[in-house]
C-alpha cells in the first residue's frame, strides 16, 4: 500500500493526500474483511509480525521522512519534526480504519492532513496551503 515511488507533487500537502490515497486505494483493491484477517494473522505470530513491521510500519516512517525533508528544502516546513509527528497522518488513517472499519473518506483525508497535520509542521503556522 505503500509501494511505489514517494509522491513528490510540489507540496507537502500534495504529498501526505497522495501518500493517504493510495493507502485508501489499496485498502478498497485488497479489502477491508482480508485485510482484518491477516492483522489477526500478524499478531498471532511473531515472526510475521516482525515482517508486518519492516513492510509497513517502517515503510511508512521512511516515505513521510522522506516527504518531510523536500518540504523542509522547499521551506513548507520547520526543522524541528519528530518522529511520532512525521507518521502522525498514516497513524490517524490506520485509527481511522479501525474505528469506523472502512478507508478514510476524502473528506476525512483532507480533515487529517489540512486540521491536524499541516499546522503542527507548517513553517509559518496559517502560511498558504
Amino acid at each position: 500500500m505503500l509501494s511505489g515511488e514517494v509522491p513528490d507533487t510540489g507540496s507537502l500537502r500534495g504529498d501526505v493526500l497522495a501518500v493517504l490515497r493510495r493507502i485508501s486505494a489499496g485498502l478498497a483493491e485488497i479489502g477491508l474483511e482480508t485485510v482484518c484477517g491477516l492483522i489477526g494473522d500478524y499478531f498471532a505470530d511473531s515472526e510475521l509480525f516482525a515482517r508486518l513491521q519492516d513492510d509497513f510500519l517502517y515503510a511508512r516512517a521512511n516515505v513521510m521522512v522522506t516527504i518531510l525533508k523536500r518540504a523542509a528544502e522547499r521551506g513548507q516546513v520547520r526543522a524541528d519534526i519528530s518522529p511520532r509527528i512525521a507518521t502522525l497522518p498514516i497513524d490517524l488513517f490506520r485509527h481511522e480504519l479501525f474505528v469506523s472499519r472502512t478507508p478514510a473518506s476524502e473528506h476525512v483525508i483532507a480533515e487529517i492532513v489540512d486540521d491536524v497535520f499541516l499546522p503542527l509542521v507548517e513553517a509559518c503556522p496559517g502560511s498558504p496551503r
